[in-house]
């Protein structure tokens, strides 16, 4: 059954206009009048605004042969009626002398040429009457030769031409088409391809305007008015190919199409020649002589390939529309007229999406050129593209694997067609020659194991039947590979490829969809290859970060919480998404878009500036297919291998093998044109890279916060790695996992795109995985799978940061974690792994200021003082931006003066600003109580008991007329009378420089100056001696330039 659409609007009399008859001047050409056949002419249409409807038939037209012969033939205009050109009755077409048969210059085309007569300055030449008789001779020998050779070249060609039209019908008639069989690995049928092609041939007087118009637009503008050949084209085409070095365009002409397609044999009509063309050109200048426009243009329409073994117009209507080409809307010509330059690849049956999308939008480009021809207005194209395309719902006869039938015969397609490219033909060339080929009958041996294709498509079915009321989820696909080779094991685009309600059609499994959360492990990856290890801490606390022109961007966890510090293992495997959008942060969105085009995934194929910090949450769009494949590469220690479908290729004639992927032919005879093709695994990441995510994918330990201990993930003693995803509002759910031997990627949702209800990946998606890759473990003898560490790691003990609560003087739990010996790697373009030279940070510590010992990445050991109520209340004061702090870190070189100070173990919080606050915030909530590293260095206002004796007495006073209460230096007097200066940088006191008692003897004073003794640091700060025992420190507290402290007394 096909849905019948609304009638289209066209103009009643989309019609009237007149196009010029061509008057041949072959001697061959037959000019008896057909009695059968009615003169036809090209009708147009008038341009009213209402929506187009039935289209008219295609009408003839005549010119007088005076007029073919003084002007250019008008291109028809169909919203002019006062110009239309009235056919002239009773003229008979006039039969002219040919000039290169009859040696007669018609009397139109004569001209005198005047002879300039001087006499020759050349020595030894004297113009006699000799001279001159034998010059004429020369050139009148020249003049036969030529008019000869023309002749005899054209006597060839019509000779030719003849030969070629005389067994047309025959030779179009016995069209080699043959049945392709597709099979398994194990040699078992899957289906076949049985190419008829379908015929059906109708006069041009059946064919509507929309069809012949959007043809003439879109193949040959000037189809009217050329020889067969269109040199303004031919110069176009020549001067874009010279200018892109390449050949980018062609300039065939639809009586050339007619020529090369239906008189040449296949290898001569995709030669890539210079006498290929000349033949080519000739030849449909002949044809144009002999043959009228409109003939040639039905010869055209009757014969050329819309794909889908539907040949001419008539039988494309039918096979895609289910109905007969005088019946086609506006709409629908413009679909079919855009087919035949590559009936593949622009295939609107296709289940591959991408497909589908390419012959959309090659159907509004021949909208688009129909308006600018003048056959149609822009209004009629407008509403012409929001029509839905109808297709007929033919019930597919492949019971095994139908998507991946289709997909398969792509794969051969594309391997064909890459072989004819290399041997230099045009890409549009050697599609066709590919698909002439795959219809000639070929025996197919693919990769997929037709038992496992049953064990995912039982999965998937039975697991969306449980879910489909409760949570409104109709679909799923599954692709399963082999990741050291590559190759495609199973394959389900849909759970029900005849079932139209759910698209079932669609190989889903080819569609861009966004991947959600299984996009964290390669953004952790990246991280390691710039500089992050394995115990890495994150701070998963509430952020928010401002983006120029856009909403404030704030992630939220799945679960809507904060979980504060956590190790980069923790933050994977229970899926976080704020310490994963950190983590982006830290990495950056180009880099990570180049690490997944290096894994083999191209969907992401626009600039960083269009994704955004999202895309680590699967703000891109990918397919099962290539997210599948990127995973292999984790499965396979960091070795890329693309995804293969095809093993063997035998052609059904002669049993030769014309194609093998890793010696995987059961049959046939290799020759020297096999094509042979072995795995070539590229190494694209460090294997130790590789390891670490398998390991902590596969860490269900890790993950139960957030998944829980026997989640759907969980298959016992079968080790496996595996990573679920969830997309906003619930309408992707994804769950990618893998052994060494295979992996299994599964998407499940809606076609249409709506979301589902309340349910994740983990639900939604997770148990098909599961059912799968178990099913396929119970029922194939495979390996047990291991997870073996390669070269260049160890393992050690570090300290859980999750259980790091205040007061840490030790560190509470442990756990392994994995290390590097070396530097991480990362490959050239080569796949060579070379060091990352990651920059190494072997400061010496400093003698001055708090001492903070990094005992592992990310915790710190240090010296600290409790604070009082008031001395917190003093650091609010000189810093209200800031979270309220327990201690402060006390100076090592006054620490023996600080009696009461801890030696105690705190994470670090992040190094933003604002970041830092909220983690602060979150950590000293009396009910977390996370240990933190204080911001703040103690000050002798924070510092109790005796102060040290070298420090200047008095007060200390700031500046009053600062807004900002804030110490930014201070100076301590040393026993020996030298003076150290101190500079306060992110709330931590630096050393800026020491003044010794030379320096302060060979300062002069006067009453009422100060005099600079020295300055320096990175906040310039300076030391004046006010007086006797008196000093001042100016330095800028926070931003001001004039703030600074008063020291009285003396060192």
């Amino acid at each position: 059954m096909t849905e019948q659409l609304p009638p289209q609007d066209l103009p009643e009399d989309i019609g009237g206009v007149t196009q010029p008859h061509h008057i041949d001047d072959d001697d061959d050409r037959d000019d008896t009048p057909d009695p059968n056949r009615t003169p036809v002419r090209p009708a147009v249409a008038p341009p009213p605004p209402e929506p187009l409807v039935s289209p008219q038939k295609h009408e003839p037209y005549m010119r007088s042969a005076e007029a073919e012969r003084t002007q250019e033939a008008p291109r028809p205009d169909i919203y002019s009626q006062n110009t239309m050109p009235i056919p002239v009755q009773g003229v008979q077409p006039q039969k002219a002398a040919d000039p290169l048969i009859d040696g007669n210059v018609p009397a139109s085309v004569s001209y005198k040429r005047k002879r300039r007569q001087r006499k020759s300055m050349r020595r030894g030449c004297a113009i006699s009457p000799s001279c001159l008789i034998g010059c004429f001779g020369v050139i009148s020998v020249t003049i036969i030769a030529i008019l000869f050779g023309g002749w005899l070249t054209y006597r060839s060609y019509t000779s030719n031409l003849n030969t070629l039209l005389d067994d047309f019908d025959v030779r179009i008639e016995e069209r080699d088409f043959g049945t392709t069989f597709i099979y398994d690995r194990n040699g078992t049928e899957l289906g076949k391809f049985a190419e008829q092609g379908r015929r059906e041939r109708v006069p041009i007087e059946e064919i509507p305007d929309v069809v012949i118009y959007a043809t003439i637009a879109l193949e040959d503008d000037s189809f009217y008015e050329n020889s067969g050949v269109d040199f303004s084209s031919i110069l176009r085409a020549l001067r874009d190919n010279l200018l892109q070095g390449e050949i980018v365009s062609g300039a065939s002409t639809i009586t050339q199409q007619v020529v090369r397609n239906l008189l040449f044999d296949e290898q001569r009509r995709y030669e890539q020649s210079i006498t290929r063309k000349i033949d080519e050109a000739l030849l449909a200048i002949t044809l144009t002589r002999r043959m009228s426009k409109d003939d040639i243009l039905e010869l055209y329409l009757n014969e050329i390939n819309y794909g889908n073994g539907a040949y001419g117009i008539e039988a494309a209507a039918q096979v895609y529309f289910g109905k007969s080409a005088r019946d086609l809307q506006l709409h629908e010509a413009a679909l079919l007229v855009g087919i035949p330059q590559s009936p593949s690849l622009l295939d609107p049956l296709s289940s591959d999406p991408l497909k589908r999308q390419a012959i959309l939008q090659r159907q509004q480009l021949v909208l688009d050129l129909m308006v600018e021809e003048g056959y149609i207005t822009k209004e009629q194209a407008e509403f012409a593209k929001q029509q839905p395309l109808v297709f007929v719902q033919n019930e597919v006869r492949f019971d095994n694997a139908p998507h991946f039938m289709f997909y398969s015969k792509d794969e051969v397609l594309a391997i064909f067609a890459e072989r004819y490219e290399a041997q230099g033909y045009l890409p549009e060339d050697a599609e066709k020659l590919a698909q002439q080929l795959f219809d000639s009958g070929l025996r197919v041996y693919t990769t997929l194991d037709l038992g496992m294709q049953r064990i995912a498509e039982n999965a998937a079915r039975t697991n969306v039947a449980q879910l489909r009321d409760r949570h409104d989820l109709t679909n799923a696909s599954v692709v399963v590979i082999e990741p050291r080779t590559g190759k495609i094991l199973a394959m389900v685009g849909s759970i029900d490829f005849n079932d139209e309600s759910i698209d079932g059609q669609v190989n889903v499994s080819l569609a861009q969809r966004q991947p959600g959360s299984t996009m964290k492990i390669f953004t952790y990856s990246a991280a390691i290859e710039r500089g992050w290890v394995p115990a890495q801490i994150i701070w998963d606390t509430n952020i928010s970060i401002g983006i120029p022109g856009q909403p404030t961007y704030e992630p939220q966890n799945y679960d809507r919480r904060e979980h504060g510090p956590v190790h980069l293992r923790d933050a994977l495997a229970n899926s976080y998404n704020i310490p994963a959008v950190q983590t982006l942060r830290f990495v950056g969105v180009q880099y990570l878009l180049d690490f997944m085009h290096r894994l083999g995934v191209k969907s992401l194929n626009r600039g960083a500036e269009n994704y955004g910090l999202s895309l680590t949450l699967g703000g891109g769009e990918v397919t099962l297919l290539e997210l599948t494949t990127a995973y292999g590469v984790y499965a396979n220690m960091g070795q890329y291998v693309a995804p293969q479908a095809i093993l063997c290729i035998v052609d059904d004639d002669d049993n030769s093998i014309l194609y093998e992927y890793a010696g995987g032919c059961p049959e046939g005879i290799r020759t020297e044109n096999t094509i042979s093709v072995n795995p070539a695994p590229r190494t694209v990441l460090d294997p130790r890279v590789a390891f670490l995510m398998s390991d902590i994918l596969s860490d269900n330990a890790a993950r139960t916060p957030a998944m829980g201990a026997n989640s759907p993930l969980n298959t016992g003693s079968l080790l496996t790695s595996v990573k679920t995803g969830t997309t906003n509002d619930f309408r992707d759910n994804w769950t990618v996992g893998y052994t060494s031997d295979i992996v299994v990627g599964v998407w499940s949702g809606n076609s249409d795109n709506r979301p589902m209800i309340n349910i994740s990946g983990l639900q939604g998606a997770a148990p098909i995985w599961r059912d799968t890759i178990q099913g396929i473990y119970n029922n194939y003898q495979l390996p047990p799978p291991q997870l073996v560490p390669p070269s260049g790691m160890y393992q050690t003990r570090i300290c859980n940061v999750r259980q790091l609560r205040d007061p840490a003087t030790d560190c509470p739990a442990f756990r392994q974690e994995w290390f590097f010996e070396t530097q991480v790697m990362i490959p050239d373009s080569n796949g060579n792994l070379l060091p990352a030279n990651l920059p190494i940070n072997e400061a010496p510590p400093s003698q001055y200021g708090p001492l903070l010992e990094e005992v592992q990445p990310g915790i710190i050991r240090t010296w600290v003082r409790p604070l009082t109520p008031d001395q917190v209340n003093f650091f609010l004061a000189a810093y209200p931006n800031s979270a309220p702090q327990k201690y402060c870190l006390v100076p090592q070189e006054i620490l023996s003066s600080v009696p009461d100070s801890q030696l105690l173990l705190f994470a670090k919080p992040p190094e933003d600003p604002e970041d830092a606050k909220r983690a602060y915030q979150y950590a000293l909530n009396p009910s977390i109580n996370y240990a933190i590293l204080p911001q703040f260095a103690c000050t002798p206002e924070t510092i109790s008991g005796g102060l040290p004796t070298s420090i200047g007495a008095g007060d200390w006073e700031v500046n009053p007329t600062s807004q900002y209460p804030a110490r930014t230096a201070a100076i301590y007097c040393k026993a020996d009378g030298s003076i150290e200066v101190y500079e306060v940088i992110n709330s931590v006191g630096q050393l800026a420089f020491v003044v010794t008692p030379a320096d302060i003897a060979a300062v002069g004073f006067a009453p009422g100056e100060n005099r600079l003794i020295r300055s320096g640091g990175q906040l310039n700060v300076r030391l004046y001696r006010l007086g006797t025992g008196e000093f001042q420190v100016n330095a800028p507290a926070n931003g001001d330039p004039n703030g600074y402290v008063h020291i009285w007394g003396g060192c």
